[in-house]
């Protein structure tokens, strides 16, 4: 019962300060051992950000620095679940996207090889493989321009790991 109570807040989540962004991740912490309510946290996440990607200012709650440890706890969680690896991806994405920094900060927590990690572990599933790519992609085309992110994609790993599946 607990765990559908959380479920239903996380799905009707709408508080995007940083009081409740931080009562958000402790409420998937407190579900940490529950993938489904993982996975729907990251989903929400990634519609937060979708909903305020176009506005000028971003909530604070919304900082990309904030939301990468958020994201990257609850893919750890569940390396093996390909939903919660498939919207982790997606988070990745929606963070790189936010146009506070985002791309920088979702790099410099390693963001990129979390992909490449995602795509390695999941190689076989379609769907997962390419949300991934699809998210490096997003990276790499935002990152046009800047040499210390273009740096950064380039250290992913993500050419070995093209080289490991084209061979």
């Amino acid at each position: 019962e607990e765990a559908l109570i959380a479920l239903e807040k996380l799905k009707a989540w709408s508080d995007t300060s940083p009081h409740g962004i931080s009562k958000f991740a402790k409420l998937l912490q407190a579900q940490s051992q529950n993938a489904l309510l993982q996975e729907v946290g990251l989903t929400r996440l990634s519609g937060l950000l979708g909903e305020v990607r176009d506005q000028k200012t971003q909530p604070a709650g919304l900082a990309p620095r904030a939301l990468m440890p958020i994201v990257a706890a609850a893919m750890e969680r569940f390396p093996q679940d390909k939903q919660v690896q498939r919207q982790g991806c997606s988070a990745l994405r929606a963070i790189s996207l936010s146009p506070s920094s985002g791309l920088s900060a979702c790099l410099e927590a390693d963001g990129a090889k979390m992909l490449v990690a995602v795509m390695r572990q999941h190689l076989r599933d379609v769907d997962v493989c390419r949300t991934a790519a699809t998210s490096l992609a997003t990276m790499v085309n935002k990152s046009q321009g800047s040499p210390v992110e273009m740096s950064r994609l380039r250290s992913c790993g993500a050419q070995a790991l093209l080289q490991d599946i084209l061979v």
